[in-house]
């Protein structure tokens, strides 16, 4: 490579940064987290753009910075529409969707996002809420993050205030297990508590259940209390606890 080539790709790396600042200025001061889809979606665009202009010399650089101004300025302006119009907000971002109310999980509402059980948990688990019961309701932001409200006893006091044993049990080392998922069961779960399916459809009789494909979710705590949701119904199963 000579050193015109070299100059050449320092220029670019230059200016291009100073576009994709320029860029960020554009779209405000927000976190990546904090980002909607089609922000995301510019944002990439954006990147790809810049990304084959640097090394490819052969590239016309001037129409790679007039792309970056112009799509930040789709962008900016859409935002700006975004905040006088609920329409174009609601064809540009995606709307909050409640995932659990009231401590229920909402099934159709996760199939309507594309998610599973198993996907909300671990959004959960990151606020520091292992156990469903804790839950009122939970919020899908359009940013991808969950909201959660927990019910008012678990909000307002304390593990020591409830009388709650911090020590985990024999059951799962303190986490929660899901026992069943979708009316299935996971096997993984029952060996890893050493139980068998005759004991979880015993278990599963006391709340009146005696086929388990009508159970949506099933979860046991570190406690020894089940959450149970009906697969057909968004009414939730009362909660009970379970001697072991």
């Amino acid at each position: 490579m000579e050193l015109g080539d070299l100059w050449q790709l320092l220029v670019r790396s230059i200016t291009t940064v100073f576009f994709l600042w320029v860029f960020m200025v554009l779209i405000g001061r927000r976190l990546m987290g904090e980002l909607s889809v089609f922000d995301f979606v510019i944002a990439i665009t954006i990147g790809n753009i810049a990304g084959a202009d640097l090394p490819d010399l052969s590239i016309p650089h001037i129409p790679t910075l007039i792309s970056i101004i112009l799509l930040g300025g789709i962008l900016r302006l859409t935002n700006i529409g975004i905040m006088h119009s609920p329409w174009l907000n609601r064809m540009v971002t995606f709307s909050p969707t409640v995932v659990i109310q009231e401590g229920v999980i909402l099934k159709d509402n996760l199939k309507k996002l594309m998610l599973r059980v198993d996907d909300v948990l671990p959004m959960l688990r990151k606020q520091g809420i292992f156990n469903l019961n804790e839950i009122d309701s939970a919020v899908l932001e359009p940013t991808g993050n969950l909201s959660v409200k927990k019910k008012c006893q678990f909000d307002t006091t304390t593990k020591k205030d409830l009388n709650i044993s911090t020590v985990s049990t024999k059951i799962n080392s303190g986490f929660p297990l899901v026992i069943v998922l979708d009316g299935t069961v996971e096997d993984k779960s029952l060996k890893l508590i050493g139980k068998s399916e005759n004991w979880l459809k015993t278990e599963l009789e006391v709340y009146g259940v005696t086929d388990i494909s009508k159970v949506f979710l099933a979860v046991l705590n570190s406690d020894g209390s089940w959450y149970i949701t009906q697969n057909t119904s968004t009414d939730e199963l009362p909660n009970i606890n379970v001697k072991i």
